[in-house]
């Protein structure tokens, strides 16, 4: 394992905890096409639930080879049959709802609509798990046994441009500014964890005029994905902002869709939970506030 970790990753490595799994990366990646391990515990996986899929914007193409399972009583390798559950929705499979930022599915693997599954084992060539037309957009990587299990990431990154947040700050009030900055700040180090870390921070932010932040937290949607779910975490601020101020956010989302000052995949994904929130407002008789 020692040697892998210095193969994949040199000497200078990162490890990311993430919900069931961890992450082991060469700290300073910068690269269009990165490698990175992946350790998942016995029954882990690497969204943030057992039955949730994570989407993957950031990513053109990705692979996924499995080296094995790991005992601590043996040299190696284990070869293990059918250990990884591959669960997984193409671009087109539709919206979550608003309070659901990511596609779940049923525990039975069945009785989910568009979902694909896949069972893997160890020593198989590498396969694909995203690819440039869509597949696998949104999937979950499942250890099914009871062993540790190790997996070896290839990912091409899609090119974008990086974030340029001080144009943003510009018309802000020294006490916004501050705010937004140390935001953007607290998502590099932490990722989706800043909800849990700083939530006095998170709603300081929300309660901003939509017309104040969101140019803002539209432009931190390019940040770099390390592995921590940074620009998911961005997206979920934009849909707490969204949900109490639906027609602002909704007309900044199409204008800057249009000016392409936001990845399409996120304003795309973002209008459609809010119009299908909506809907449900509307169908169920309660008086949604727009504004």
């Amino acid at each position: 394992m020692r040697a892998l970790i210095e193969n994949v990753c040199g000497g200078n490595i990162e490890i990311i905890k993430r919900p069931a799994s961890f992450i082991v990366k060469n700290k300073d990646e910068g690269a269009r096409t990165i490698e990175r391990l992946i350790v998942l515990p016995p029954k882990g996986y690497t969204a943030d639930t057992p039955t949730q899929t994570n989407s993957h914007d950031e990513a053109e193409r990705a692979t996924i080879e499995i080296k094995g399972g790991v005992r601590p009583d043996k040299n190696g390798f284990s070869t293990l049959k059918h250990c990884l559950l591959v669960a997984s929705f193409n671009k087109e499979s539709g919206f979550s709802d608003l309070d659901k930022p990511y596609m779940t599915y049923s525990a039975d693997l069945k009785s989910t609509p568009g979902l694909f599954t896949e069972f893997h084992s160890a020593g198989e060539s590498p396969f694909t798990v995203v690819k440039p037309n869509g597949y696998g957009f949104y999937h979950n990587l499942v250890n099914v046994t009871d062993d540790w299990l190790v997996l070896k990431l290839n990912k091409r990154l899609r090119l974008q441009k990086g974030v340029e947040l001080d144009p943003f700050l510009e018309n802000l009030t020294d006490k916004q500014a501050k705010a937004v900055s140390t935001l953007h700040d607290n998502i590099l180090a932490d990722g989706d964890a800043l909800f849990k870390k700083y939530p006095d921070l998170v709603d300081e932010v929300a309660s901003m005029p939509p017309q104040t932040i969101l140019p803002a937290l539209g432009e931190m949607l390019f940040v770099y994905d390390s592995g921590k779910h940074e620009a998911c975490s961005v997206f979920a601020l934009i849909l707490k902002i969204g949900k109490l101020h639906m027609d602002k956010t909704k007309e900044f989302l199409t204008d800057a869709l249009e000016k392409n000052a936001i990845p399409a995949y996120y304003g795309e994904q973002l209008i459609g939970k809010l119009m299908k929130h909506r809907q449900g407002l509307e169908s169920s008789g309660d008086s949604p506030e727009f504004g």
